[in-house]
């Protein structure tokens, strides 16, 4: 049998991922709208913050919250924050050299001179840790609270039914989707005569993009006339059970709030 490619890997541990977002805790440790304003505020906070202070007080919140509520998706929780550092680390690569400043070490290549700048490491340094802030505070509530969870918050929150209704949807669909690219995958490599390498096993994806497409619209127009077939009012409605506002809720929503007002005086104090 021919051996998995990293393509496949990639996408049936995408696909993975996902099923495990669909499976909501049956007893959930917060009131979902506290819950997900919650991490709405500390994603929001980590995500503008400059801070390495607040954006470390962020990670830990996180660490502590997963410990002590879901300790059995830790592992996971912290190959996400690695492939998220790694991630926004070859993003920001260009940063040290493009960024005027301070020069640190000129690099010489050829008749081209590198030059790496303080001002464009901080800011490196600075963008990587508000990415990892913000996708472990994110990350760890919805590991927490399952996906459903957070979107019931979004339901107390008052949001659109519709944005409520499709993002219900996607996490059943998406998976759908990407085991349907895996088969059509492993039926393109299947007709390879030599053992391909990952450029071409990429390139071999792009081929099935087309077929994709059609495939995505025609069962995306099934779906919808089997809603419409089964609807009569065309409300949908959650079957999740809210849980009450409790003494954790409200010092969880404390705690987000406190953090964002540390980053609210210190911004004020900067501009002072």
């Amino acid at each position: 049998m021919k051996s998995k490619s990293l393509a496949f890997r990639f996408l049936e541990d995408l696909s993975e991922a996902f099923r495990l977002l669909n499976n909501a805790p049956s007893d959930l440790p917060f009131n979902p709208a506290t819950a997900t304003l919650s991490a709405l505020i500390l994603t929001g906070t980590a995500a503008l913050n400059y801070d390495l202070k607040i954006l470390i007080a962020i990670l830990l919140v996180s660490i502590v919250l997963l410990s002590i509520l879901n300790r059995q998706s830790l592992g996971l929780w912290i190959k996400t924050i690695i492939f998220a550092s790694i991630w926004a680390s070859i993003v920001s690569t260009p940063l040290p050299f493009i960024t005027a400043g301070e020069v640190l070490v000129g690099l010489h290549m050829g008749s081209m001179i590198l030059k790496v700048s303080f001002e464009g490491i901080r800011l490196m340094v600075f963008f990587t840790a508000r990415v990892v802030a913000s996708v472990a505070v994110f990350t760890a509530f919805i590991m927490i609270m399952g996906w459903r969870g957070i979107i019931a918050g979004f339901e107390e929150l008052r949001i659109p039914g519709e944005f409520s209704f499709m993002l219900n949807l996607s996490i059943i669909s998406i998976p759908i989707f990407l085991r349907g690219t895996l088969n059509m995958l492993l039926a393109r490599e299947a007709r390879m005569m030599r053992k391909s390498r990952i450029g071409s096993v990429w390139g071999t994806l792009t081929t099935i993009t087309g077929e994709l497409m059609l495939r995505g619209y025609e069962r995306a127009w099934r779906l919808d006339k089997s809603i419409k077939a089964r609807s009569f009012n065309g409300v949908w409605k959650s079957k999740v059970v809210y849980a009450p506002v409790r003494i954790r809720d409200v010092v969880l929503f404390s705690l987000a709030l406190t953090v964002l007002l540390l980053t609210a005086l210190d911004g004020v104090w900067q501009c002072c």
